[in-house]
């Protein structure tokens, strides 16, 4: 082997199927993975085409199973398409000190004479977010002829990292489409088919969820509404997290330990990031605190001991790592985004959302304290709208907002067409349609979402809120 760097022992290591492809078998993550209670494949192995010359980034939260996704992907190479174990490269990059460091890794390791240069070579380069100005690694190596029959795929927990790095590479990363995916933590729907594998053998579930769910698609997915209510109270308290699931689906409960690791994983990134415990302590109680309502980051800064300015810096980072989302106001009439009014913040998963909560009313017992949460109605209510705006924020990533003149409509939607669509949340045993004549006002169509409801009229339809979470089909 001609690396010959202080990062030598660490290569090999890391890439053990050098030695026997058979190894791949005994990787950390994927005995964990074959040690949970559940099978699952996380979904965005579908999107990588490893077959083409690019740089795929893939971006998400922390221990939502990007690692995982890499090592289902290097395993699928080396044991059924039986590509030469050299041609498949593995890196942690935030261990790096220097995107330099990087370059001579890779340049080291082009020079290997168990490389069939006559094959396509595979780049996992895991956590690039955590090594700095990484893009001009991946530069030098384009404009140095070595990206050639090669497929990068890079990971990372910060979105802004991700993105700032893949905007400084125009023309650079292949012309392909999708080259940029977001992991998100496990969906309702695929969450369904977990919990509950007799979905899986219903066509008649998996015809209609193929699509864009409309209305009478929901009335006829009616007789699943029991069974996925059953669900929904089970979802709302792992969220999408496997090991948050696979500890419920073991002991009934979620284990402080695992409450835990997903805290540290927000406040370590945070440190990195430069930021100070207490007072991310403070905002994280002022974004409980104004949960579902309208504030302008003046009003939440209030008792945080904070400037607005530094309630926003706070509150930027945590949206970058997927954390939650900042909602801002959108002019219907206008047809644009009002920065300056107050704005919405949400969590992109519930148990994210009770991991801070706990954390910030000191908590002994998190997983009680979560249900005991629940029983409250109106606390339910919050959780709900909350679902909505994080299942929305997948299929709408760029083009999600809120309305308020008179009336406040919860969400507001514009697809790649620029259609838009009004989204309501009336999670609640009666319902009068009159609350809804101001979708008839704003002549736009919308969607309310019920708890047990079905109606259609010219401007509306209702759909019960398990049915809703059901249909993922891109829209935007």
């Amino acid at each position: 082997m001609l690396i010959d760097n202080k990062y030598y022992k660490e290569i090999f290591k890391l890439n053990p199927w050098w030695e026997n492809p058979s190894l791949i078998k005994k990787d950390v993550k994927l005995e964990e993975l074959g040690e949970m209670s559940f099978q699952w494949t996380p979904p965005i192995i579908n999107k990588i085409n490893l077959n083409v010359d690019a740089i795929y980034s893939i971006r998400g939260p922390r221990q939502v199973g990007k690692s995982t996704a890499i090592k289902l992907m290097i395993k699928d190479l080396l044991l059924k398409k039986k590509v030469n174990s050299f041609n498949i490269f593995y890196f942690i990059a935030e261990r790096l000190g220097s995107f330099e460091n990087l370059i001579r890794i890779i340049e080291d390791y082009l020079e290997e004479d168990q490389i069939n240069k006559k094959q396509r070579i595979y780049f996992f380069i895991d956590e690039i977010s955590g090594l700095n100005d990484w893009q001009k690694a991946f530069k030098f190596l384009k404009d140095a002829g070595y990206l050639k029959k090669a497929t990068f795929v890079v990971t990372g927990s910060h979105s802004l990292d991700i993105k700032r790095g893949v905007e400084r590479l125009p023309g650079r990363r292949g012309r392909i489409e999708n080259l940029d995916q977001i992991f998100h933590p496990i969906s309702f729907r695929d969450f369904s088919f977990i919990y509950y594998s007799q979905f899986k053998k219903d066509k008649k579930i998996i015809s209609l969820i193929s699509k864009k769910i409309n209305y009478k698609d929901s009335v006829n997915l009616g007789y699943l509404q029991k069974k996925l209510n059953e669900i929904l109270d089970v979802y709302i308290l792992t969220g999408g997290f496997p090991r948050a699931i696979d500890d419920y689906f073991k002991y009934q409960e979620i284990s402080k330990i695992t409450y835990d690791l997903y805290l540290q994983w927000i406040i370590g990134d945070l440190l990195r990031f430069g930021k100070n415990e207490q007072r991310f302590f403070e905002i994280a109680k002022s974004i409980i605190k104004n949960i579902g309502s309208r504030a302008s980051f003046q009003s939440m800064s209030k008792g945080t001991n904070t400037s607005y300015q530094t309630l926003i810096e706070y509150l930027y980072d945590l949206e970058e790592m997927f954390v939650l989302k900042i909602l801002y106001y959108f002019e219907i009439d206008q047809k644009k985004i009002a920065y300056q009014k107050d704005k919405k913040v949400f969590f992109l998963d519930p148990f994210i959302f009770f991991n801070i909560l706990n954390f910030t009313s000191f908590s002994e017992n998190y997983f009680e304290d979560a249900k005991n949460f629940l029983k409250i109605p109106e606390n339910k209510s919050k959780i709900i709208e909350m679902l909505v705006g994080a299942h929305l924020f997948k299929i709408y990533p760029k083009k999600l907002f809120y309305f308020f003149k008179d009336k406040e409509v919860d969400f507001i939607s514009i697809n790649a067409d620029k259609k838009i669509c009004l989204h309501e949340v009336k999670y609640q045993n009666q319902i009068n349609k009159s609350e809804f004549k101001i979708f008839e006002k704003l002549n736009e169509p919308g969607i309310v979402i019920t708890k047990n409801q079905y109606f259609k009229s010219k401007w509306i339809f209702g759909i019960p809120l398990v049915l809703f979470l059901l249909d993922e089909n891109n829209k935007s």
